[in-house]
């Protein structure tokens, strides 16, 4: 008996309680839908008319009608309350052109409510292989599309904050109108209608390659976690079989674990890609929206992939979907990736690439007088940034130089001239380096044997603004009469004058090289003295007779002072050989040789007595007498 009391008096709390906070509102939602998934959403409200509610309320019914038209959200339409003597009634009705639609509408609703729930609406209703039937789902309740009624009656004063929670009570059953027939969600609240028979995959999952050329590829992989009986494996060969424009491959090796079917399919651009989606998965089941686009202040693209797949035409009824894209090469996620998943239905799945040009080629030409020209020549692919041709050009505009731009079979190029005259800080900034010509030392030319050294510095990563080079090309040649005293670096080939660089990278790029070579000046200098020497030669040529004459007038005045020479030799050689005969009559007087000191030339010099000595300078006597003096000793 106490065990009843207890009860009784647990049951007549309870009551009490509901009695208490029976003072809000009841709803009932009825969703009416079409095939083409437009419809109406109509949530009707009723609540008591009583001396509480009343008391809750400031203002009357009056005011409580003008907050909730003061506040309706967008695309909610409102009938106005109908005041009775026990009850007052009303409703809300959102009308929608479809499930896209549908989505929208809500979203904006369940926005002005303060909630951030992304609206989600499923709705199938097939007669296929695979399943039969009608479902539909949506993960939001009509409470939650009416949150922003209490808010409103609270921002307009006519209740209190303290009442705002009871004015709204429960939801009792809602029910979904679909192709003639009604389908009932006991229980209210999120709406989860399933009556259907279902043989469908347990896993859908959609691969997408992106062949950068406005072509996909696309593989759907259908899996089942057991072997499915033999009669369901006939109904996905059935299913399999019905599939148009679709290549079928074979079943996965059962030793894999799973069973797997797959479908796949070429699709020439995005729309394609979505509607052979809808023809696997049903009509308006599939989005697929590419888009390209730079990143601020980054020489990179970014290339995103948005849009939602439905496959419940073939799920089962706890089917998990996923999309996986695979991007072109180049683009990667934020971690390096070159795929991307997404699980669910929707999906936004983003890569980025720095902007890749197709070459670079650079040619140095060097002059004699050590003064010289860099031309480069940068080329991209203008379909593949054809968006972004315009900043690519802003990036790369040097502060000093020339720049241009052509545009041929689909590439535009890029084409740069710095010579040594322009501004050297505004060169070393465009190349990320430097290109100098510089004479050497005394010391420093005798020690690597050259005249003047060559050095570049080129960094083809910031020439570009951040960007990648897949191919780069290169040369420096040198002055007439000018080459190198040693073969380059590695990486350099070397060709007469000229040193070639080729690189399938956007390495930096380093030269050092040590050459010889007249300047200008020099050859200037050799030229003239080339070109008197040429003159004098032809001036002979011209004038030889007359310098023959001369030549030979001076010939003759050398004979003529020979011969004059010649015979005064022979005049003194007479004169001498006279004086000697002389000298010997002499010697032949009395007294000659005797003694004496008187003796005839006793005691002088050259006496030829005795002891006598010859005269300094006096000829020496032969047998034959004194030697003639000719003509050959004058000479």
């Amino acid at each position: 008996m106490k065990t009843k009391n207890r009860f009784s008096l647990v049951a007549l709390f309870v009551a009490f309680l509901l009695a208490l906070s029976a003072c809000g509102a009841r709803l009932s939602t009825q969703v009416a839908l079409e095939d083409s998934g437009a419809g109406t959403r109509t949530i009707s409200f009723t609540m008591a008319n009583d001396a509480d509610t009343q008391e809750r309320i400031t203002g009357g019914y009056e005011a409580v009608e003008a907050a909730i038209k003061k506040h309706l959200p967008e695309g909610l339409e409102f009938s106005g309350l109908t005041v009775a003597e026990e009850e007052v009634t009303g409703n809300f009705t959102l009308s929608f052109t479809d499930l896209d639609d549908y989505k929208a509408k809500v979203a904006t609703i369940i926005k002005a409510s303060g909630e951030t729930r992304e609206p989600e609406i499923k709705m199938f209703a097939a007669d296929n292989v695979l399943k039969k039937g009608f479902e539909f789902s949506e993960n939001f309740s009509s409470t939650l599309l009416l949150a922003w009624v209490s808010d409103a009656l609270v921002a307009e004063g006519v209740i209190t904050q303290d009442n705002a929670s009871n004015v709204i009570e429960g939801e009792d059953a809602a029910t979904v109108t679909f192709g003639g027939q009604t389908y009932t969600e006991e229980y209210g609240g999120e709406i989860s209608i399933n009556e259907s028979e279902n043989h469908g995959f347990d896993e859908v999952i959609v691969e997408v390659t992106d062949g950068a050329d406005e072509s996909y590829g696309v593989v759907i992989r259908m899996s089942r976690m057991l072997t499915p009986a033999p009669g369901v494996k006939g109904l996905d060969d059935k299913f399999i079989e019905s599939l148009k424009d679709v290549k079928v491959d074979a079943d996965v090796d059962p030793d894999a674990g799973y069973y797997q079917r797959t479908a796949s399919f070429q699709a020439a651009s995005a729309d394609e890609v979505a509607s052979k989606l809808e023809a696997v998965f049903g009509k308006g089941s599939a989005s697929f929206k590419v888009s390209t686009e730079d990143v601020k202040d980054e020489p990179k693209i970014k290339r995103t992939y948005r849009g939602s797949i439905d496959p419940t035409p073939i799920c089962a009824d706890y089917c998990s979907t996923a999309v996986r894209i695979y991007a072109p090469s180049g683009f990667t996620t934020e971690y390096g990736e070159n795929t991307a998943y997404s699980s669910g239905a929707s999906f936004d799945l983003s890569f980025e690439r720095g902007v890749v040009f197709d070459s670079l080629d650079f040619t140095a030409d060097i002059s004699m007088s050590r003064s010289w020209i860099l031309d480069m020549d940068l080329v991209i692919d203008s379909n593949d940034y054809a968006d972004f041709l315009d900043d690519i050009e802003q990036s790369l505009t040097p502060s000093t130089g020339k720049m241009t731009t052509s545009d041929a079979d689909g590439k535009r190029t890029y084409s740069f001239t710095f010579t040594s005259d322009d501004d050297a800080n505004g060169v070393s900034a465009a190349l990320g380096g430097y290109f100098t010509v510089g004479d050497l030392y005394e010391g420093e030319k005798r020690y690597v044997d050259a005249d003047y050294t060559v050095d570049l510095r080129l960094d083809p990563h910031q020439f570009t603004g951040g960007s990648e080079v897949a191919q780069v090309t290169g040369k420096i040649k040198l002055g007439t009469m000018n080459d190198w005293v040693e073969d380059p670096m590695s990486t350099w080939s070397r060709d007469g004058s000229q040193v070639s660089y080729e690189a399938s990278d956007s390495n930096y790029i380093m030269f050092t090289g040590y050459a010889s070579g007249p300047t200008m000046g020099q050859l200037i200098g050799w030229i003239v003295a080339g070109v008197v020497v040429l003159l004098l030669i032809v001036l002979a040529i011209v004038f030889r007779k007359r310098l023959a004459k001369v030549f030979s007038g001076l010939g003759k005045s050398a004979s003529a002072a020979t011969a004059g020479v010649a015979e005064a030799a022979r005049d003194a050689g007479a004169a001498y050989r006279a004086a000697a005969a002389d000298a010997e009559a002499y010697a032949g007087q009395p007294g000659a040789g005797q003694p004496g000191a008187f003796a005839a030339g006793a005691g002088q010099p050259g006496a030829g007595g005795p002891g006598a000595e010859a005269a300094p300078g006096a000829p020496v006597g032969s047998e034959s007498g004194p030697r003639e003096f000719t003509e050959h000793d004058l000479r």
